[in-house]
């Protein structure tokens, strides 16, 4: 249980801090290139003694998808959390638990009951509710409306590879290894584009914006290795863990970000985090 309160409290941060970095101007490709170095750099750490044999394994492939599942997802949470608030965002995110869901029944040997297929239909329903604007700007900015959807695609797809990694290739001392090799694939893609971005004269990086980036690093390591950690627990059934990990972070991440940055709450993003709170309860049950 340590490890899903773990998984919640560091995933509901990563989704606040990126309020943060819209308030305080943090430029995002740079930020999250920082974040990634930072993650391969605590992650050597706790991968460290398992590397004795070498990192090459039969993961290594799938780290490398791992590793872009989790770029493109940090970027869209970010221009998410600018264009649409962080409720949107973490109901998207956590919505996303339809699509490991569907596959644990397919491909983990899952139980298809009633509830959870109803729960899947609801939670595509709240995903449709939150991407409807609530606000002038939003209104204005239709290209917007699309970011929950590419969120929930990305960040589904990826919870997913994650399970099918650990329940086929990844031990116990396999999994700090995964992470970490996972978040170099990262470094090495947002490394790409922020690289490119500055030399092409489109960016400029400060120091505030590495700083901060690190620090999410640490954030986010926490977030996928408690989450691993949480799934390979025996007797847990990833259909239960995810649901009761997004209902949580749904709700915190709203809490959050009224209380720390008075963010609104319009009565379209109240009926879709209600169904979409309905929707992770049936898949839960």
């Amino acid at each position: 249980m340590i490890f899903l309160i773990a998984a919640i409290l560091f995933s509901t941060l990563n989704h606040l801090i990126f309020k943060a970095f819209d308030k305080y101007h943090i430029r995002i490709y740079p930020a999250v290139t920082a974040n990634y170095a930072a993650c391969v750099g605590v992650g050597l750490l706790s991968a460290l003694p398992h590397t004795a044999g070498g990192v090459p394994r039969p993961w290594l492939g799938l780290a490398a998808v791992q590793g872009l599942l989790f770029f493109i997802s940090f970027v869209l949470i970010g221009r998410t959390t600018r264009a649409r608030g962080v409720a949107v965002t973490g109901l998207a995110t956590r919505l996303a638990v339809a699509i490991p869901t569907l596959a644990a029944f397919f491909m983990f040997g899952d139980t298809a009951a009633p509830a959870k297929c109803s729960g899947i239909v609801l939670a595509l329903v709240a995903l449709y509710l939150s991407c409807r604007p609530g606000t002038d700007k939003e209104k204005k900015d239709k290209g917007s409306a699309w970011l929950p959807v590419w969120l929930f695609i990305t960040f589904g797809t990826h919870a997913t590879l994650l399970k099918y990694v650990q329940v086929n290739f990844l031990t116990h001392t396999d999994l700090p290894v995964y992470v970490m090799t996972a978040f170099f694939f990262s470094l090495c893609a947002s490394g790409l584009v922020t690289g490119s971005l500055l030399l092409m004269g489109h960016l400029r990086i400060g120091l505030r914006d590495i700083l901060a980036g690190a620090g999410l690093g640490c954030i986010n390591f926490g977030a996928v290795f408690f989450l691993i950690k949480t799934l390979a627990q025996p007797g847990w059934q990833s259909s239960r863990i995810f649901p009761t990990m997004s209902i949580s972070v749904v709700i915190f991440s709203a809490l959050g970000a009224r209380l720390l940055f008075s963010e609104q709450i319009h009565a379209h993003l109240i009926r879709a985090i209600l169904v979409g709170t309905a929707a992770i309860v049936l898949i839960n049950g």
